[in-house]
């Protein structure tokens, strides 16, 4: 299921990252999001990094397991943890 759910957001893998930020920061705090790409070797690095809510342990069951998350619909931008799949498509 995730590999389906990645490839179905293939290419969003960056706004989904700062989609998230954007979620973690609320709409009460003033905060930024960091976007940097670092080549190394072959490959490379992407960081993502936001001034927002701490990525809490429950943060962490919901985008491993399917379906499970810890904001309610319509709450933030992102629901379900579906769109942090998408990072599965730049990393095995």
């Amino acid at each position: 299921m995730s590999e389906d759910t990645a490839q179905e957001y293939e290419g969003r893998t960056i706004l989904e990252l700062v989609q998230n930020g954007h979620d973690a920061i609320g709409e009460a705090a003033p905060g930024r999001i960091a976007v940097m790409a670092v080549p190394q070797g072959d490959d490379g690095v992407l960081y993502v990094a936001d001034e927002g809510a701490v990525f809490a342990e429950e943060n962490f069951r919901a985008i491993t397991e399917p379906a499970l998350s810890s904001k309610a619909a319509g709450e933030g931008i992102g629901n379900k943890g579906l769109g942090f799949r998408s990072a599965l498509q730049l990393t095995d």
